[in-house]
């Protein structure tokens, strides 16, 4: 390649020559296969681009043009430098390509080499447009926009730069573990969403990053690495253990493992089974969501063995309302004592309009009262990121090029940006590699700093007389419900295992079932209310077979032969475990000695308790035999009849009284009819 010379003055002349409108022309297209991110005065730009003919006749006679156009200021004007024809190039390359491309072939093409010195009269550091055009009997067949970073001397301010990766998949399982779709193992197969994320992290090392983790996602990958079961199109598949997608499952998780436990990883829980916060507390299940954020949690520190940041939280989703704020403000106080920012899409905290600069990425949202600080994903950030779905390298380029807008638009000034990578996004490991390792730059070279979530919170800088970024949730968000059925039942579930807990100290069972109740709540069921119900029902099935460990003895009848008698009662555990229950009797018509309730304990497999009672009369007396828990749920109920055989003292003495002078009435009446 040549330097500027004479082809600089020309190009500059004539800008470069561009497909005219209404030219017949192959359809031909271009894509960035590799290129340098940086160039400096001593380092070259070096730029690979393919071509792919969809034409029926081969291009031929073709010609490839590197050009280096005027410097953006801002990120309006990077925009416009991406969408717009350039008027003028500043230094520009053009060779000749030998062969042909047949129709329907894509043929990379040479690397192209500019060297760039002259661009450090113009400005010290600068953000450059760059356009490739192809060209094939004279006419331009096909052309790409992309950027590159002029580097004279190293910035002292970079751009602080947060990147967040939520890794979590759709986990839609029954009960018994049986998955019912294979969402998640689209995710762990070689070209999945989880496995192009981690692979990147893992080749790009030494990297500040956010990673934002599902302890259930966790948790299934675990299971998938022992062996699991699959119901696909209506029958049931068992995969082994050696099978390669489970291999595949538990090698991620020890990989998650290894990228979580980098010094520069922080790493953000999830609430345990991702459900959506505005649905819990549109349901009033604000104590249901602590549960979720608490076990989420103790989850991630058992599968990763490292303590997830207090500092931020990530709402499931990043689905936030106005009216859910303030109750999630308060359940994350109750949990961690000071409530973390949260980190959230743009689309969910858009920045204020309009505003002539990047807006800082850091923002206080306050509603009723309540303020909370938030990490905001920059829109335009997003929307760059998830264009040119099969031009991947371009795409990153230009990601890389929006950020180096906002750093060189106030070059200087301390600022922070955030990107994130959302449960719904799947970008390429090209993609991801290629971005981060711009962001990670080079030494002498580094515009860019990468943080994580937390620093960014200390280090986006506002100046002094700038109050702190106001901004409000998007309304468009909205819960998806969930049904009224869903949390009548579920208030039922709970009831239930609230219950057992009371009489038992079983934490390892009342922790399974509180997790069945948690996974009904999951945003990813959403639409499958049959496996929501599901997990009710195992729960609540669960519970009654506990309680149906303990029995009362069978109904019978029981005799006092004195006025005061004890009236046993045998009771059997096949729990296995003490239980603590409540015995009580009622029985009218019977004194019972200490009182008709018992707070019992269960320590042995069979166990009998007695009431001592005293009996007021003769004759039989129902009596009902009710056995319950600590907090008043009944776990079984019988009748029982109490005879009574003894005589009443004082109602013999009556009747003793009352015969005699019956006896003397009727005598006196007799020796008055004898004297007669």
């Amino acid at each position: 390649m040549r330097r500027g010379g004479a082809l600089l003055a020309l190009v500059a002349l004539l800008g470069l020559a561009s497909p005219a409108a209404g030219q017949a022309e192959p359809a031909a297209r271009l894509f960035l296969t590799k290129q340098s991110v940086y160039a400096t005065p001593e380092r070259s730009l070096r730029i690979s681009v393919a071509v792919r003919n969809d034409s029926d006749r081969p291009l031929t006679a073709l010609t490839l043009t590197v050009a280096v156009s005027s410097p953006v200021p801002s990120r309006s004007d990077y925009e416009l430098a991406l969408a717009g024809d350039p008027l003028s190039a500043l230094v520009a390359g053009t060779r000749p390509i030998g062969g042909s491309v047949a129709p329907g072939v894509t043929r990379g093409l040479p690397t192209m080499t500019l060297e760039l010195p002259d661009l450090a009269a113009i400005n010290p550091n600068a953000l450059y447009p760059i356009t490739v055009e192809l060209q094939s009997g004279g006419l331009a067949v096909a052309s790409l926009r992309s950027v590159v970073v002029f580097i004279v001397e190293e910035p002292l301010t970079p751009l602080l730069v947060s990147v967040s990766f939520v890794l979590d998949a759709p986990v839609r399982i029954r009960p018994d573990g049986t998955f019912v779709d294979d969402a998640l193992e689209r995710q762990v197969s070689a070209d999945g969403r989880l496995e192009a994320i981690v692979s990147a992290l893992e080749e790009v090392r030494g990297l500040d990053v956010t990673l934002v983790v599902s302890p259930v996602m966790l948790e299934q990958l675990q299971d998938m690495r022992d062996g699991y079961r699959i119901v696909e199109d209506g029958e049931m598949r068992e995969v082994p253990a050696d099978d390669e997608l489970a291999v595949a499952a538990g090698r991620l998780l020890d990989r998650i493992r290894e990228v979580a436990r980098h010094p520069g990883a922080q790493v953000v829980a999830l609430p345990y089974a991702s459900p959506s916060v505005p649905a819990l507390v549109h349901a009033e299940l604000e104590t249901d969501l602590l549960r979720q954020i608490r076990r989420g949690r103790e989850a991630v520190v058992t599968m990763l063995g490292k303590e997830p940041h207090p500092a931020v939280f990530r709402p499931p989703g990043s689905a936030l309302t106005a009216s859910s704020l303030p109750p999630l403000a308060e359940v994350l106080g109750a949990e961690l004592g000071t409530p973390p920012a949260l980190l959230l899409d743009g689309d969910v905290l858009p920045p204020p309009r309009p505003d002539p600069l990047t807006p800082p990425a850091t923002a206080e949202v306050e509603v009723d009262g309540t303020i909370l600080r938030a990490v905001g994903s920059d829109p335009v950030l997003e929307e760059r990121a998830g264009s040119l779905p099969d031009d991947p390298i371009l795409r990153a380029h230009r990601t890389l090029g929006e950020l180096s807008a906002m750093d060189f638009e106030q070059p200087g000034v301390s600022r922070g940006a955030a990107l994130g990578f959302g449960e719904d996004d799947a970008p390429q490991a090209g993609f991801l590699r290629t971005l981060l390792r711009g962001i990670r730059g080079s030494p002498g070279a580094a515009w860019l700093r990468a943080v994580t979530a937390s620093r960014l919170l200390e280090g986006d800088v506002l100046p002094p007389d700038r109050p702190p970024d106001r901004r409000e949730l998007a309304e468009a968000v909205r819960p998806s419900p969930l049904a009224g059925q869903f949390t009548s039942e579920l208030a039922d579930s709970r009831d239930a295992v609230e219950a057992l807990d009371s009489m038992a100290d079983q934490p390892d069972l009342i922790g399974r079932l509180d997790r069945l109740l948690l996974l009904s709540q999951s945003r990813y069921l959403t639409g499958h209310q049959d496996l929501r119900m599901a997990y009710l029902d195992m729960a609540r099935a669960t519970v009654l077979a506990e309680f149906d460990k303990v029995r009362l003895p069978a109904s019978r009848s029981i005799t006092l032969t004195s006025r005061t008698g004890r009236i046993p009662v045998t009771l059997q555990n096949d729990a296995g475990y003490p239980v603590r229950l409540v015995l009580s009797l009622r029985a009218p018509g019977l004194e019972l000695i200490g009182g008709p309730t018992r707070n019992i304990t269960l320590t042995r497999p069979i166990q009998t308790f007695v009431f001592p009672a005293r009996a007021q009369r003769t004759g039989r007396f129902p009596a009902q035999l009710r056995l319950g828990t600590p907090d008043g749920t009944s776990v079984g109920s019988i009748e029982i009849v109490v005879r009574s055989t003894a005589y009443n003292r004082i109602a013999l003495v009556i009747t003793i009284g009352a015969a005699l002078f019956l006896a003397v009435w009727w005598g006196r009446r007799f020796l008055s009819r004898t004297k007669t």
